[in-house]
């Protein structure tokens, strides 16, 4: 199932990616921007939902690779999946875990980023996250974003989401 989603064994390796055969689901260590680790996100195999533990404040997925300002730009997705499958083509991503809050908006303030790239769905949520986003780091980071086709999102165009067109 991993395979089928478009995970590597290389980013199996890096982002410690595992499976719960207890819960048949793929699990995801989120760590702070120290590499804390805070807690275990869950995709299960059957169902289309991620599950996080009740009350768990959601930080920025892969938010610790930037501090060390190795990547001048990033791209911000919704979902885990949608940022591996950018980690997969070579381009630096975060994920906000759904459509993002002011905390996490503050987290992606202090990092070492230059730009961002918002690549949150094409529907309504993915929509208003991005706008919030724009609201909320404007004047601190240069931001654009892609332009995806409604009804798709970064892990569903795969490799063809870089051939996305990036607009201001």
């Amino acid at each position: 199932y991993m395979y089928q989603r478009g995970l590597t064994d290389e980013l199996i390796e890096e982002f410690d990616i595992g499976f719960d055969g207890n819960t048949q689901c793929i699990t995801f260590p989120v760590f702070d921007i120290n590499k804390n680790p805070l807690f275990i996100a869950r995709r299960s195999v059957k169902y289309k939902f991620f599950n996080y533990p009740e009350g768990a404040e959601k930080p920025v997925y892969a938010a610790h690779k930037f501090v060390d300002g190795s990547y001048s730009e990033a791209i911000i997705c919704e979902s885990i999946l949608n940022t591996l499958t950018c980690w997969k083509y070579g381009r630096p991503s975060t994920a906000l875990i759904g459509t993002g809050t002011d905390s996490q908006s503050e987290i992606l303030k202090k990092l070492p980023v230059r730009k961002y790239i918002l690549a949150t769905d094409p529907d309504k949520a993915g929509r208003r996250a991005a706008q919030r986003f724009i609201k909320a780091l404007g004047e601190s980071k240069l931001i654009t974003q892609l332009v995806i086709p409604e009804g798709e999102d970064i892990n569903s165009l795969d490799s063809r989401f870089l051939d996305l067109v990036e607009v201001f």
